[in-house]
């Protein structure tokens, strides 16, 4: 597919349209379980927990610490078990990405300019930072994350109780609080 940046093929600045015969082995050799996709960065989870990712990394998406474009898959997080990203539409380079990992907390990086971390702020994240949620029902644990939207996303949570929460955008309605207030 498209690769004007170079972003997924190690920096080469073509269009391919076989898939890239190079490989990478991952140490300690666990298979693949999960890759998400957004615009501009990949996700590669593995059945043990690591998570890698690449590519543009705007407003640090991939947790790296930094902004800066990433050629090659690097290790982001360690015992993860689901992630969600932006993941396209009409503002697909800003990327908000939530973890949610084997123990039940949360994590997140990224854009966050309507609270969609849910870290009580609108500041933007560029490494992985615990997010703090507090449920209403003592002993509800996460399932599942979503991140929903491009430039102004929305987050929702699933809870084992089958209970839906949700934080960030909210300008339609959307976030199902019988508000529009973000």
């Amino acid at each position: 597919g498209h690769n004007g940046g170079g972003y997924f093929i190690y920096g080469l600045g073509v269009n391919l349209f076989n898939p890239n015969t190079k490989k990478k082995k991952k140490r300690g050799i666990s298979k693949i379980k999960d890759i998400y996709a957004s615009a501009w960065d990949l996700f590669v989870l593995y059945e043990d927990g690591d998570l890698y990712g690449m590519g543009q990394n705007n407003y640090g998406g991939l947790g790296i610490g930094n902004t800066a474009v990433q050629y090659k898959l690097e290790l982001l997080l360690k015992d993860v078990k689901m992630i969600s990203t932006c993941t396209g539409g009409y503002h697909v380079d800003y990327h908000t990405t939530l973890a949610l990992k084997n123990d039940g907390s949360l994590w997140g990086t990224g854009r966050n300019s309507v609270g969609q971390l849910g870290n009580n702020t609108t500041t933007s994240l560029t490494s992985w930072t615990a997010i703090e949620v507090t449920l209403e029902d003592v002993g509800d644990a996460i399932e599942e994350v979503y991140v929903v939207g491009t430039e102004i996303t929305s987050t929702y949570l699933r809870t084992a109780m089958g209970k839906i929460y949700s934080t960030g955008y909210n300008g339609y309605g959307q976030l199902g609080l019988g508000h529009t207030t973000q």
